[in-house]
């Protein structure tokens, strides 16, 4: 019966390591992805670091193995995104297209992407980035 002790043991071990491993690689993985987008979308619309009184930072991957594109948002006061907007090198050179209070700025893009485009809401301070490349 001590084999089968050991087995059991050797199993309830086992399960544990996977139960605590799984989530973390989950978690670290999506973490890093998170990050991963962000910087990418910087480097494809050519941004700056967003604005530091950035909040509601939101960012969503889609794609196959064919495509990738990132869309990035987030609310900031208007004076700040203005400045940022003024400094970034996709933005600086751009007049945007006024849509009633949404500025659209359309951007070189940069890094291997095939288009990056920044919406700005005038009244609410919502900015929105869109990336990709196929």
């Amino acid at each position: 019966m001590p084999n089968s002790r050991n087995l059991l043991r050797s199993l309830i071990v086992f399960t544990v390591l996977l139960l605590i491993l799984v989530p973390a690689g989950y978690f670290y993985l999506r973490y890093q992805n998170y990050h991963s987008a962000l910087e990418c979308t910087k480097e494809w619309a050519r941004l700056n670091e967003f604005p530091t009184s950035a909040t509601d930072l939101n960012v969503e991957n889609v794609g196959s193995l064919f495509t990738r594109e990132f869309a990035v948002s987030f609310v900031a006061p208007l004076d700040d995104t203005n400045a940022w907007l003024k400094e970034s090198p996709g933005t600086k050179d751009v007049t945007p297209e006024k849509v009633g209070s949404i500025w659209k700025y359309d951007i070189e893009p940069g890094g291997g992407a095939q288009h990056a485009e920044l919406e700005v809401d005038q009244q609410s301070g919502t900015v929105t980035i869109r990336a990709y490349w196929s």
